[in-house]
């Protein structure tokens, strides 16, 4: 008996998305559509939060990265 994966219909529900924050949204919009050819998804804006709040680039059907503008992140080596 194969076990069958449990997909959602949403591809933001999944764990998977690699997202990253950054202080310069257009220097990051330059590089990854300008430079890489990846294409701006849409934007998501939160009420209390900076607009926008979160901006999707699209990879592949069904991938995105997410970029979270104005925020420095956590993602430093040890």
């Amino acid at each position: 008996m194969r076990k069958q994966e449990s997909r959602s219909s949403s591809p933001f529900l999944s764990s998977t998305t690699p997202n990253w924050a950054n202080s310069t949204l257009e220097h990051s919009l330059d590089f990854y559509c300008n430079k890489l050819g990846l294409r701006e998804t849409f934007r998501l804006d939160r009420e209390g939060t900076p607009s926008p709040w979160i901006v999707y680039l699209q990879i592949a059907p069904g991938h995105f990265i997410e970029l979270f503008p104005g925020t420095t992140g956590e993602n430093k080596s040890s």
